[in-house]
């Protein structure tokens, strides 16, 4: 078998969405004939707020072996900055924290000293001194783990390949400075890599205009098909709407606020269940400010394990997506809830690969105004009523599991010609 080395940060037990994807790879990328490494730091925590993420996790390097392939676990040790806020909180010392993280920005992709995820490349390196690796893979971000794939591709002679989860200079959520100041080094760093890939077809075009010459695959997030087979559509007592994940400060859940406040619907019956939204505070009291003639109505939790999340979500009738077409991304929840078969609000249209999917695949409504909101809620209430239910007849979604979206990349690693 060919065999594949992958740099990634986030991983399981670590419960995030840019865990998912490395951990897709991991999981079915040895059914294409490459056996998959995975190197990414210890996560052996429950993580439930943001300092349990900066907790000291693992003395040395841990390996786990299965019919998949090979996990190596790297320590994590908090930085300056992360030990100040172990010790005093989120709510001390700011201006010292802050100033601290400038420096290490601007210093960690020149000195390692100045990186706290440096022993992850020192795994990946210690592997590599007695074994060989056809491709080595970096998904980001964290970005520097595209310097180290970069560093360890010439100490080894192996092609490497970029991957992107999101943007990296070209992010909507960076200033225009750190714009600037990563954008040689993001050039600089992918020049060395045998190609890019990336989630969708608005970070492709994106990241062509690096001009670095490479050329760039789409490789989608996707569903675990092994996750949904034992979920059966269900009946609800209340009309229940829900959300998961992260909510972006260009996501407009206002709109769907002011909707909800011209539905003509029995607000004694309705429920709005918004997971894992606890983790960031700020997201939590925007929300709440939004919706605060239905208090009584909102439901926040904790991050939850995915499935639990999973399980959050079946009980739900309509699943929102809020997207903005001057930010279009192609956000991963999209396809647990494509694998729900349950009706999803996209709103507003995103004029990109997100109204391209919901009308593609039939499973659910685009609106841009709040009375097409409302009009759309009082026709699924209407349903819900007369069946407990609410239907969705989606169609082709079977190309957006995680293991189709692996054979795409499996297929990428075997195309590349040898060094």
């Amino acid at each position: 078998m060919k065999k594949a080395l992958i740099l990634a940060y986030d991983f399981p037990p670590y419960n995030s969405i840019g865990g998912q994807r490395p951990l897709g790879w991991y999981k079915y990328l040895h059914e294409s004939g490459i056996a998959p490494v995975v190197v990414t730091r210890n996560w052996d925590i429950k993580i439930e707020n943001p300092i349990d993420y900066i907790t000291p996790c693992g003395k040395a390097v841990e390996y786990e072996q299965s019919g998949a392939g090979l996990i190596i676990k790297a320590p994590f040790k908090p930085n300056l900055r992360d030990k100040l806020i172990l010790k005093y909180g989120l709510n001390k010392l700011s201006i010292i924290r802050k100033t601290l993280t400038i420096i290490y920005q601007l210093l960690e992709f020149y000195w390692p000293v100045f990186d706290n995820r440096k022993t992850i490349f020192e795994a990946a390196d210690k592997y590599l001194q007695t074994n060989t690796v056809d491709i080595i893979i970096a998904t980001a971000e964290p970005f520097i783990l595209l310097k180290y794939a970069s560093e360890l591709s010439e100490k080894y002679n192996t092609r490497w390949i970029a991957d992107y989860r999101d943007g990296w200079s070209t992010n909507y959520n960076r200033s225009r400075y750190e714009q600037f100041f990563y954008k040689n080094i993001e050039r600089s760093v992918i020049l060395s890599s045998s190609l890019i890939t990336t989630v969708s077809d608005e970070f492709k075009e994106q990241l062509s205009l690096l001009h670095h010459n490479k050329p760039i695959r789409v490789i989608k997030n996707g569903y675990f098909p092994e996750y949904f087979e034992s979920i059966e559509p269900n009946t609800t007592t209340e009309f229940t709407i829900g959300f998961a994940g992260t909510l972006y400060p260009y996501q407009p859940i206002e709109l769907f606020a002011c909707g909800l406040e011209y539905a003509n619907i029995d607000t004694n019956k309705l429920k709005i269940k918004f997971i894992g939204v606890n983790y960031y505070q700020e997201q939590k009291s925007r929300i709440l400010a939004a919706f605060s003639r239905f208090e009584k109505n909102i439901i926040t939790t904790c991050r939850l394990p995915h499935n639990s999340a999973i399980s959050e979500l079946n009980k739900c009738n309509i699943l929102l997506l809020p997207a903005s077409a001057k930010y279009a991304q192609l956000y991963a929840k999209v396809f647990d809830y494509l694998a729900l078969r349950k009706v999803i609000i996209l709103f507003e249209n995103d004029k990109g690969a997100l109204a391209q999917i919901i009308a593609d695949t039939h499973s659910g409504v685009i609106c841009n105004t709040p009375h097409e909101i409302a009009a759309t809620l009082e026709q699924a209430y209407a349903e819900w009523q007369q069946t407990g239910t609410v239907a969705c007849n989606s169609i082709n979604i079977e190309q957006y599991s995680r293991k189709e979206q692996t054979k795409k990349l499996a297929n990428i690693i075997n195309d590349l010609p040898e060094n």
